[in-house]
């Protein structure tokens, strides 16, 4: 799908919307549907526009307004991924490209680390709102069933998960089974786990990477049937021994990470391509293996 939308509705403040500072605006009548499991609004157009002025260190950020019935809820800036510092502000829209913002997805962050401000992306309003105009979805989530030490091997972990569809939408989603377990840790970041006592913190070890294990294929994914569940069984390996204990253990499932390189049509014959991210903590008591 290719072109530039910019909605020029601009006295129609009914329902959802967003606001840029440039004039741009986002209406409901621009919007695919929008997943409140991780906040990514999916447009039925190329929204396109430069969203960054000046020089550093006077660097000027594109500001939003998201509305509903021209009430404004939240305020942020489209602010680039490929920074290594935090935003200034907790709500941005992230950007992969700089300084022009390209895309049908639009992704919003919330950075809660340095301040107060309570998470408004899922506000009541908003969320009825878009249910209100049959443009919400609620996505997939990813939760953390059992993790082992292998019997064979005190360096091998063996975790289980499930993710469920909590629409009637098929999707395509990143399978392990298919990806192999190396590439599948690779892309989704793995199981990282942590001890308090003492504090450890373990990543998955990745050898032999190849320069495609950032992309996926639709090779790659498998349906999910609509309000269906899946369960998946994977392997990873750490740098060193994994004693038994008790771990806080955390799982992103999801292809966000490497949106940048994201090349697969969205719209498949017999399902969607699901884009977004699920993560799961929890605190678990770690055991080889019978």
């Amino acid at each position: 799908m290719s072109g530039i939308m910019f909605s020029c509705n601009q006295e129609d403040d009914s329902g959802f919307s967003i606001k840029f500072s440039d004039g741009t605006a986002i209406n409901e009548s621009d919007i695919t549907f929008y997943d409140s499991s991780t906040c990514v609004l999916f447009l039925d157009e190329i929204l396109s526009f430069q969203f960054v002025s000046g020089e550093s260190p006077n660097i000027i950020f594109s500001e939003f307004s998201v509305l509903v019935n021209g009430e404004d809820i939240y305020n942020g800036i489209i602010y680039p991924e490929l920074y290594a510092a935090l935003p200034p502000v907790p709500f941005y829209i992230s950007s992969i490209t700089s300084p022009n913002f390209e895309s049908t997805i639009v992704r919003i962050m919330y950075s809660g680390f340095h301040t107060q401000t309570p998470d408004a992306r899922n506000d009541p309003r908003i969320i009825n709102a878009l249910e209100n105009s049959s443009l919400l979805r609620n996505g997939l989530t990813c939760s953390l069933d059992s993790v082992y030490i292998s019997a064979l091997n005190d360096s091998l972990v063996i975790y289980s998960f499930t993710i469920r569809n909590h629409d009637q939408e098929d999707y395509y989603i990143p399978d392990p089974e298919k990806m192999g377990n190396d590439h599948f840790n690779y892309y989704t970041g793995g199981l990282y786990m942590w001890s308090k006592e003492p504090e450890e913190y373990y990543h998955p070890r990745i050898e032999n990477t190849t320069s495609d294990w950032n992309i996926l294929s639709m090779g790659d994914l498998s349906i999910l049937d609509g309000n269906g569940q899946v369960s998946y069984t994977v392997e990873a390996s750490y740098y060193s021994s994994v004693g038994e204990g008790v771990y806080m253990c955390s799982i992103r499932y999801g292809n966000l990470m490497h949106l940048y390189s994201f090349n697969l049509a969205l719209d498949q014959e017999d399902g969607r391509v699901w884009v977004g991210e699920s993560f799961h903590k929890s605190e678990i008591m770690l055991v080889k293996e019978n």
